[in-house]
């Protein structure tokens, strides 16, 4: 009887160990971001980016209203989840499910972890629920989506672009919502969401001074990310997805939840202690 429980605790200590080792090769680091306005100053007060929304349910059918500031997002990557200070370079991207932003946009938490799902997206399966809504098929509406980043990068080291960033976010939730509506929007967002709609249509246009060249819909565009924010515990569901092109840098991983080397070793320490003791008990009943 006392062999099988010396036996019996080897055994369980062997398996513990096991456990952690397992959980140490399996587990996902997680990478920490931060967020700011991409333009200064359009969240604050009465101004062209304040609008009203008028946009389709996630259910994709039936309409709802929303409240909300026409802008992208200056995303930053931060030392951890705990530790604010920056890493890497900073990058613009823009919410293109109004639905999440409605139940958890990354504006209202943060930090948050930031997930890469997919590179250049034209027509990937992955992303018709978000396009539930959308006037036209997955494929188109990536193309499309892919393409706004020409506008992107022509007005986006610009001084004073809040009026144009304002009517690209419009733009994109255009082109992926036929139910979509907006008001309040000041003279100048206006403006430029007509002059970026007027590119998607194919004709040409200036923006901020940019002469751009206008979307051809027999091209295949290149160079989108699709990117999910998660906030919740160990973060496991996407409160938010969001656009951005050009190359995305992850610099380091963070939030690694797998055992430290030290803690392995601890582990291995006190199944060494137990054997011992067993042993050695067993040795005194003998004797």
């Amino acid at each position: 009887m006392r062999i099988y429980s010396i036996q019996a605790l080897i055994r369980a200590v062997g398996l513990t160990l096991a456990v952690l080792l397992w959980t140490g090769g399996s587990a996902r680091a997680q990478n920490w971001y931060n967020w700011s306005d991409l333009t200064s100053g359009v969240s604050s007060g009465a101004n062209d980016n304040q609008v009203t929304l008028t946009f389709t349910k996630a259910s994709g059918s039936g309409t709802t209203t929303l409240g909300a500031t026409a802008t992208g997002f200056n995303v930053q990557q931060q030392v951890s989840e705990f530790n604010s200070h920056s890493v890497g370079s900073s990058f613009g991207a823009f919410c293109i499910d109004l639905w999440h932003g409605q139940a958890g946009n990354p504006v209202s938490a943060t930090p948050y972890a930031l997930n890469s799902t997919n590179g250049t997206f034209n027509g990937s399966t992955s992303l018709t629920s978000l396009f539930v809504a959308a006037p036209n098929s997955a494929a188109v509406t990536a193309n499309e989506l892919t393409y706004l980043g020409t506008v992107y990068q022509a007005i986006q080291s610009d001084s004073n672009n809040g009026a144009a960033i304002g009517g690209l976010t419009l733009a994109i939730w255009n082109v992926i919502d036929k139910n979509f509506a907006v008001s309040g929007a000041g003279s100048n967002v206006t403006a430029d969401l007509t002059l970026i709609k007027d590119l998607l249509a194919g004709t040409g246009e200036t923006i901020d001074g940019h002469a751009i060249t206008a979307y051809n819909s027999g091209d295949t565009y290149s160079g989108a990310t699709i990117l999910q924010t998660n906030t919740g515990p160990g973060c496991t569901s996407s409160d938010q997805n969001l656009i951005t092109w050009g190359t995305i840098t992850t610099t380091v991983n963070t939030q690694s939840v797998a055992p430290e080397p030290s803690t392995l070793a601890i582990a291995g320490l006190g199944a060494l202690a137990f054997m011992g003791y067993g042993l050695r008990r067993r040795k005194a009943l003998g004797a």
